[in-house]
């Protein structure tokens, strides 16, 4: 045999303690980052929470702003007595608004009676249009609150709107 070929070759690799120094390494940098990560997705996923809430708030809000404008532009028969909400309730007929449970239900009293769910997690509701002054369009006030914990802002988020009821003249 050659002796060339006999000769002793290091092996090629590393050794354990290279290995184990690397690892240590890479772990220190990565923690951290795992950290960043974890913290990054509980953001998005409330900041998404938020977003959805609100989106589900201006999809009631701009479902009964509708049904508002759709009303007839003639003043319903009530008393001078008739509280806001009993007020809002004729003008938006033979859609009704109430609140059950955390659900705002909206109802069409027509021959279907059709019940829908507008909005979830909602901790108060209401509607209010005090009566108009003769010759003036009534103004429909609604007031959406959710539900701390279907937000991201830590207390209840109020949304609200106001609608001048009936057709423009």
């Amino acid at each position: 045999m050659n002796a060339h070929h006999l000769r002793y070759r290091p092996a090629a690799g590393f050794t354990l303690a290279e290995l184990l120094i690397a690892l240590v390494i890479a772990s220190i940098i990565l923690l951290p980052l795992a950290d960043m990560l974890h913290v990054g997705t509980d953001t998005a996923r409330a900041v998404r929470s938020s977003l959805d809430a609100g989106a589900d708030a201006r999809f009631a809000l701009d479902r009964i702003a509708t049904h508002a404008s759709l009303a007839t532009g003639a003043t319903p028969p009530l008393p001078p007595s008739a509280s806001p909400a009993d007020v809002a309730q004729a003008w938006l007929a033979p859609w009704q608004y109430t609140l059950q449970g955390s659900d705002l239900i909206e109802t069409n009293s027509d021959a279907k009676a059709v019940r829908s769910i507008i909005a979830s997690n909602v901790a108060s509701f209401k509607l209010e249009a005090p009566l108009p002054e003769p010759g003036w369009r009534p103004v429909l006030y609604v007031t959406l609150t959710l539900d701390p914990a279907a937000s991201a802002c830590g207390a209840h988020c109020a949304h609200a709107r106001t609608v001048r009821l009936g057709p423009s003249p």
